[in-house]
């Protein structure tokens, strides 16, 4: 989905079309009912990807994949902590959203003891295993 297909070409609009915002079932209902920003991002994945994807929310693991350990462990965190937050409320794609959630929290936890020190450092020194976990994620290796 690329921005240009949610509005119209900027060239082509006017200044009084320019803050106009998408019309939006959701955006009408967002004060009445409890939405959130996933309830947008669903809407507007639904609207302009066709065929619908089953779960708008599909985490892409070959990429994740593909990304240092480090970048990793904190992508499949981050996306773990957004998934849980979209299972506790009400979605269609509960089943979808749980499978993606529970690989996301096996790959960050099992990434995790490859990047986090076995002991503590001294208190002003990261421990050695840090600092090398730090650089293969900076030189692009896992």
């Amino acid at each position: 989905m690329r921005i240009g297909e949610l509005r119209s070409n900027p060239q082509e609009r006017t200044s009084d079309e320019i803050d106009l915002p998408l019309n939006l079932p959701t955006s009408k209902n967002w004060q009445s009912h409890d939405l959130r920003a996933w309830h947008f991002i669903e809407e507007l994945v639904q609207m302009n990807i066709s065929p619908s994807p089953a779960n708008p929310f599909e985490i892409n693991f070959a990429a994740l994949t593909e990304m240092p350990s480090l970048e990793q462990a904190l992508q499949a965190g981050a996306l773990a902590a957004f998934l849980r937050e979209v299972l506790l409320t009400s979605c269609p794609y509960f089943q979808l959203i749980q499978a993606d959630f529970q690989r996301c929290v096996q790959l960050h936890f099992s990434i995790m003891p490859s990047i986090v020190p076995v002991q503590a450092g001294t208190s002003a020194e990261p421990s050695q295993h840090l600092i090398n976990a730090s650089q293969k994620s900076k030189d692009g290796r896992s």
